[in-house]
């Protein structure tokens, strides 16, 4: 290629829909659409947000109360306390990823009565 020579120059038709206001190679996305997902998302955020605090609160009443009962395994230093720090971090997502199920569940059994299915 000779550096004096100026660069071929491709001529494509410009795609119809590359001057309209929005493209995003996809169809048009309505305000109304995109702030029910938005909506949706925070809603979400929100519930996992809350279930995640009472979890942990529920959590952390259980271990106090099996350490007050005189649980051997909440009492001893070591690995024992690695194992209840782990329950502390483990125990309420566990629970909330399973409240998601059962929320899940509840949607899709009373979508089938509605439906009349």
């Amino acid at each position: 290629m000779n550096p004096d020579e100026p660069p071929l120059r491709l001529e494509h038709p410009p795609h119809p829909v590359a001057d309209a206001e929005e493209w995003i190679g996809a169809k048009r996305m309505e305000i109304s659409e995109l702030a029910g997902g938005c909506l949706m998302m925070s809603g979400s955020s929100l519930i996992t947000f809350v279930l995640l605090v009472l979890n942990g609160a529920l959590v952390m009443a259980i271990l106090t109360t099996l350490s007050a009962a005189g649980v051997q395994l909440l009492q001893n230093e070591g690995a024992k306390e690695k194992a209840t720090q782990f329950v502390l971090f483990a125990g309420p997502i566990v629970l909330t990823v399973l409240q998601w199920k059962m929320i899940d569940t509840l949607r899709w059994i009373f979508r089938r009565r509605r439906r009349g299915v």
